[in-house]
């Protein structure tokens, strides 16, 4: 037994004496994980200072909930488009991003620069099944989706938002205004009354963003009245003419801002610059409530027409950069922006009692001094404004307008593609470029500048845009009615 004993403490001192020679060498480095951060770039005006303090912020959230930290970065609405494809040029993408327009979502998947989410979205079935699918119809590009479309009122109206102060100083009933008559005798009304103010300001150089019609992408070939099957030329319709001479002889009278076309600015922010009385959005509760919390003051709607829906109304969604490292974060991190009010009001207004002040557990307003490094952003700008505490004034309930029931056009999901006819596409737009705003802002007469207009359309190849429109309309259509939709 003391022999067994003894055998056995031999074994066990040699052990610790290899164990203690180990101890001596320096371990081997177990590789670490690379940390992640996600770059994410969208619509605001804030600095960079601004944008470091959310992303801090957000990225205590982030790594909390997900694991990585984020980068927030920001462009300017009026250059947005441009930085991103600067970016997107020089290798150098976001991982995560928006798109304002569905024409250039389509240039996008065109240039290979965006990832499709298809199979993604497999391990996302909560937000597969809470987007409609008429919307996920409108970010398809070739059988894929190429981004998660905003939850953000599709439907919308043509009218005008005016101050609410004014409108009450002269008596006008809004609900009573319901054509372009009645509207220019409350514009006449505004200019005697307040002869020093602008009755109309731009919104980014344009007066009217909307006459009506679905613009199937690029306003290249439409459905008039956003009805019916057969693409027509917008600019030769006589819908065009009228508003032409309508909005012609506003500036003549002195209602509209003169040179409106050559600003650059949002309506809100021209008509501080320029004391205004009001601009024509796509009336929306969306555009209501961004307009006035960008303008700081109670704004009213003049509704003009009944509410419609088309492709153009999913002009926001959330892409993925095909060559970012990190696209499984990326679609989490979308995820997190629809579900998180947390997340949704960090993003959305910025740091509670720095950039903004919370009225109760649901609502919010702005704060009475900004900082210095204010948080800029628009709240309809990110995949899910649903998910954040409401923003109102204090005191003011906001005007809703009537949305429900909108008239959908034929060709809800539709998406063209230009690229058979990309040079006349081109040429079109070029042409499009050089009147459409000027004649819209009234500056032209129609008389003389509206068969220019058009000559240089038909020469520059509108008519092969159309008739290659139509055709790409009417297969899909004929898919549609296949496929049982």
């Amino acid at each position: 037994m003391k022999i067994h004993c003894k055998k056995i403490l031999c074994v066990v001192s040699l052990f610790l004496a290899l164990l203690g020679g180990c101890a001596r060498q320096a371990p081997a480095q177990l590789p670490q994980q690379e940390a992640v951060t996600l770059r994410i770039l969208t619509v605001g005006s804030s600095g960079e200072d601004a944008c470091r303090r959310i992303s801090a912020a957000l990225s205590e959230i982030t790594r909390e909930k997900l694991g990585f930290s984020v980068e927030l970065q920001q462009a300017p609405m009026s250059t947005y488009d441009s930085v991103l494809s600067r970016q997107m040029l020089l290798g150098d993408a976001p991982d995560l991003f928006c798109y304002m327009d569905p024409e250039y979502l389509l240039n996008c998947v065109e240039e290979g620069y965006l990832a499709a989410l298809d199979g993604m979205l497999k391990d996302s079935a909560w937000l597969k099944s809470y987007v409609p699918q008429e919307l996920w119809a409108c970010v398809r590009v070739g059988g894929q989706i190429y981004a998660v479309p905003a939850n953000n009122n599709v439907n919308y109206s043509q009218g005008f938002l005016a101050r609410a102060d004014m409108v009450r100083a002269l008596g006008i009933d809004p609900a009573a205004v319901t054509t372009w008559d009645q509207l220019h005798d409350v514009l006449v009304q505004v200019k005697n009354a307040y002869p020093e103010m602008v009755p109309v300001v731009p919104h980014f150089s344009q007066i009217q963003q909307t006459l009506g019609q679905d613009p199937l992408g690029d306003n290249l070939g439409v459905l008039l009245d956003n009805q019916g099957t057969t693409v027509e030329n917008l600019y030769a319709s006589e819908q065009y003419a009228e508003v032409c001479r309508r909005m012609h002889q506003w500036y003549e009278e002195g209602l509209i801002l003169k040179d409106a076309c050559l600003t650059d600015d949002s309506a809100p922010r021209m008509m501080k610059l320029y004391d205004g009385f009001g601009f024509f959005p796509r009336v929306s509760d969306n555009n209501i409530i961004s307009s006035t919390r960008s303008f700081g003051e109670e704004l009213v709607p003049f509704v003009i027409s009944d509410p419609i829906a088309n492709t153009s109304s999913v002009n926001l969604g959330w892409c993925v950069g095909a060559n970012s490292q990190y696209k499984r974060e990326a679609m989490q991190m979308i995820e997190l922006l629809y579900i998180d009010q947390e997340t949704a009001d960090l993003c959305i207004y910025g740091q509670e009692d720095v950039d903004y002040v919370r009225l109760d557990e649901d609502t919010v307003t702005n704060i009475a001094a900004p900082p210095a490094d204010e948080w800029s952003t628009i709240h309809w700008g990110w995949p899910n404004r649903q998910a954040a505490s409401a923003w109102t004034l204090p005191g003011k309930t906001l005007p809703k307008v009537p949305l429900k029931g909108a008239q959908r056009s034929p060709a809800m999901g539709f998406v063209f593609d230009s690229t058979p006819v990309q040079s006349a596409v081109n040429r079109c737009k070029t042409v499009t470029d050089k009147y459409h705003n000027v004649l819209m802002s009234g500056y032209l007469d129609p008389e003389d500048a509206l068969p220019r207009f058009l000559a240089e359309l038909e020469e520059a190849g509108i008519g092969a845009v159309i008739t290659e429109k139509q055709a790409q309309l009417d297969t899909w259509l004929e898919q549609r009615a296949q496929s049982g939709l």
